[in-house]
């Protein structure tokens, strides 16, 4: 997440955060591995993160520009 500007939500930024390979994490998207259950929810947590902390970007001219590439 890259909050300056315009606000960047993809692949490498969940991956970064969580301290992952961008690769494995492609690969959890892409189906070719599959994420332990504790993986999972850990990455279904740092999404919700990431989120909110997207929802709460208050920028008074209104044009963040949201980048959304998974």
């Amino acid at each position: 997440v890259k909050i300056q500007g315009k606000t960047e939500f993809n692949a490498s930024a969940v991956a970064r955060r969580m301290g992952l390979s961008q690769s494995l994490f492609a690969q959890y998207i892409c189906g070719a591995k599959k994420p332990s259950e504790k993986r999972y929810r850990e990455i279904l947590e740092t999404i919700h993160d990431i989120g909110k902390e997207l929802a709460s970007i208050n920028d008074m001219s209104g044009k963040v520009e949201y980048a959304l590439s998974v």
